[in-house]
């Protein structure tokens, strides 16, 4: 009788860490892959820039940030305000995915420089000026 108590025990305690060990790992679920689609979303655009040959491959890399941006600009403003201490002190549970995040964001920002120097070289391309000003308007409307 007394070894089915303590069994009875052991599974309790069991069973409590195994879920605060899930919790622990999954209590960033939701910002993590909020900051995964961004992270993926700057790198597409980083890509697609590079190898960017014609300006109807700039007007598709644009219009696709400007597609992914739209669906994640607030979702990525929630984070940023919920956790605004990951700049300077990332949790161990979101270093890794923080990590990825600030390369993409390098490349991401050279992109973007690129992008505003080539719109500025064709600045008479209805089209490219159009996708531009959507970019604009949906990565100001991030920060509202």
């Amino acid at each position: 009788m007394m070894g089915n108590r303590v069994l009875f025990f052991i599974t309790i305690i069991m069973a409590i860490t195994a879920h605060c060990l899930a919790f622990a790992e999954n209590q960033y679920a939701d910002e993590v892959a909020v900051i995964e689609a961004m992270t993926s979303a700057m790198g597409g655009f980083a890509d697609k820039m590079e190898n960017a040959s014609s300006t109807e491959d700039v007007i598709a890399a644009t219009d696709a940030l400007s597609d992914a941006l739209d669906k994640l600009g607030q979702k990525m403003k929630a984070v940023t305000e919920k956790h605004p201490d990951w700049i300077d002190k990332t949790p161990d549970e979101v270093k890794d995915v923080m990590e990825r995040y600030r390369e993409a964001e390098g490349r991401f920002n050279s992109s973007l420089n690129e992008l505003v120097r080539y719109t500025n070289d064709h600045i008479d391309n209805q089209a490219l000026n159009d996708s531009f000003q959507r970019l604009n308007l949906i990565m100001y409307k991030m920060y509202q």
